[in-house]
């Protein structure tokens, strides 16, 4: 157990410190993530997925040394017993992964069933240990009984293996591919090569719920192998929903070179969603696949983002009650009768319409829609919804 502190202690203060920047809006919220321009918008990749912003919302900038200095300040202000916890949450909420799971990995260490710090990293209780799903992990005792919970459907099955050493798993030999030694690289690359088929599927799958972006990554770009709906399934989701831009382009390049004739279909769906996020990475994604149906359904989404102007109401004024009868009926045999209350209200309605928040959103849809479109045509044919049409029904006929 001391080892497993050591390692942590040694992960948090000798980190690897992934890229982050600090966003901080006119309207006081702050965003956190990689950013990259897009013309004159500002896309910034956080860990809750991407993010688009319009130059003229941003206050302030923070870079990512500015963050890696607030980081080694705090843990120097607060000497040889950092708060763990508080500091995992400042660097989970930054987006920075390893240093996060050093922290929380530490709170484990003295409090081994604190719930918030297994829930951060990924861990679940089976058969009354912590495991982290995908992963084999031996049961106490000596009997010699290894199992991996895989998180399928509502309750998840359960993987049981007896044995001295941990079996052969896909997920933990791609982690050492992309993680390990170079020993390590070789024997994981050499037990997955000797693998069944079905297993490195599996595998596969559930290294695309990893923590590390880079086994997602890869497991992404080994998956164009297979077939499968859960596979199509599995890369759509990692296509428009992932946090780490790296995967969602393996997922796609894989959706676009892969068997998988849904595909375009699922991201499509993508189109209809509520988060903006997914919306606009479904779009991304859809310059993969020229069609006729996806750049109309393109031409669409530029055409149909009309600036809706959502209303709120105010009501300010004020409520009085008062005796308006008695009921004697009830106080037949009472000294005075049962008041009955009336209430008065009197005030204004006040009607707010909110217009910059839709509006940015607005913009932010044309924009990429448009950006793909003249991806998919090698040109620019303007904003017209009717023109892009016209191009699509000559460019691809009626297929």
């Amino acid at each position: 157990m001391r080892s497993i502190l050591i390692a942590a202690m040694a992960m948090v203060f000798c980190p690897v410190l992934a890229l982050a920047e600090e966003v901080v809006l006119k309207d006081g919220k702050v965003l956190f993530g990689e950013i990259k321009k897009q013309g004159d918008d500002i896309v910034l990749v956080d860990f809750m997925g991407r993010t688009l912003v319009l130059t003229d919302q941003i206050a302030e900038i923070k870079d990512s040394k500015i963050l890696v200095a607030e980081y080694e300040e705090m843990l120097k202000l607060q000497g040889d017993k950092p708060n763990h916890f508080n500091l995992g949450i400042w660097c989970w909420k930054r987006g920075l992964r390893d240093e996060s799971a050093g922290h929380f990995g530490a709170v484990v260490e003295s409090d081994p069933d604190n719930p918030a710090a297994r829930w951060a990293l990924g861990h679940v209780k089976v058969r009354g240990i912590w495991v982290t799903p995908g992963v084999w992990t031996k049961l106490p005792g000596p009997d010699k009984t290894w199992v991996r919970y895989i998180p399928e459907g509502a309750k998840g099955k359960l993987n049981v293996r007896q044995g001295e050493a941990p079996p052969h798993d896909a997920r933990e030999m791609l982690r050492k591919m992309c993680r390990g030694s170079a020993d390590e690289k070789k024997s994981a690359a050499e037990a997955l090569a000797g693998m069944p088929e079905d297993e490195k599927r599996e595998g596969f799958l559930l290294s695309m719920e990893d923590n590390a972006s880079v086994v997602r990554s890869a497991a992404a770009g080994k998956l164009v192998s297979f077939k499968g709906l859960d596979v199509a399934k599995s890369l759509v989701r990692a296509a428009v929903a992932d946090t780490d831009a790296k995967v969602r382009s393996a997922s796609v390049k894989s959706l676009a070179e892969g068997q998988f004739p849904e595909a375009k279909d699922l991201l499509m769906c993508g189109l209809t969603s509520k988060n903006l996020n997914v919306k606009i990475n479904a779009i991304d994604a859809l310059a993969f696949f020229p069609a006729r149906d996806t750049a109309e359904a393109l031409a669409t989404v530029m055409g149909s983002a009309t600036a809706r102007i959502p209303h709120a109401n105010i009501f300010v004024g004020r409520q009085v009650s008062y005796v308006k009868d008695f009921d004697v009926e009830v106080a037949a045999f009472a000294g005075i009768g049962d008041p009955i209350m009336g209430t008065a209200i009197e005030g204004a309605v006040l009607d707010v319409k909110i217009l910059a928040m839709e509006v940015s959103t607005v913009r932010i849809q044309r924009r990429a829609a448009w950006s793909t479109l003249c991806s998919m045509a090698g040109k620019d044919l303007g904003q017209e919804v009717s023109v892009w049409r016209n191009w699509a029904a000559e460019r691809f006929g009626k297929g």
